[in-house]
């Protein structure tokens, strides 16, 4: 077995890798130099990777009650728990370290969203609160990005990320209810069920491109 393969994959790369390369994106459309991209993309992957490391981690044992088979943790490395909880920890203070050299504010704002998000993983996962993280550490990245230019970051951009990252969290989940049932998760998703999970995330997906326009 490849151990650092196994490890990668529970990073979830592909979700990490897109909204790392958006946030680069987004650090060069308002104003950002080479550097200052570089700058953001190594704090977002850090913290993306820091999230799902912890959410990987600390699911390991529901992951292996229903069998996840895209978990490497459920059924091909269930040894490596420990090894993915100690990534965690050190993807976070690298993150924390990174996004603080771009300045008190800029550096603040980064560490919130990944606070948040490590909230989510526990104990917010399992509450009618679960879609709290998600608001907070998706309206934290445009804010981190604009504060390192530095400038204000623009409310209405702040909420369409927040009310994106709550769309998310609902559809992120609606697949994976029925597993989640089985293992104790009652969190909003499981709570409101699949159709007004997805009906939620409507509403809030068009309050994001109002706030945009």
């Amino acid at each position: 077995m490849n151990r650092v393969g196994a490890l990668l994959r529970c990073g979830h790369p592909a979700p990490a890798a897109a909204v790392t390369i958006l946030s680069g994106l987004i650090a060069g459309m308002v104003g950002h130099g080479t550097g200052g991209v570089l700058l953001v993309a190594a704090v977002i992957g850090t913290s993306q990777l820091a999230v799902a490391w912890a959410n990987d981690a600390i699911d390991a044992p529901r992951d292996r009650a229903v069998r996840r088979q895209d978990k490497p943790l459920a059924v091909e490395w269930p040894q490596g728990r420990t090894a993915v909880a100690i990534a965690a920890v050190g993807a976070s203070v690298l993150m924390c370290v990174i996004a603080l050299s771009s300045g008190l504010r800029p550096g603040l704002l980064a560490v919130v969203g990944l606070v948040s998000a490590q909230l989510y993983n526990w104990p917010l996962k399992s509450t009618v609160f679960s879609i709290v993280p998600y608001v907070i550490s998706f309206a934290a990245i445009p804010a981190f990005i604009i504060a390192a230019v530095p400038a204000d970051p623009p409310l209405p951009l702040v909420f369409a990320a927040a009310f994106f990252g709550g769309a998310a969290h609902l559809l992120n989940a609606v697949p994976d209810l029925a597993a989640d049932e089985a293992t104790g998760v009652r969190g909003l998703p499981q709570i409101l069920g699949p159709s007004r999970s997805r009906a939620l995330a409507a509403a809030l997906t068009g309050l994001a491109v109002f706030a945009l326009l």
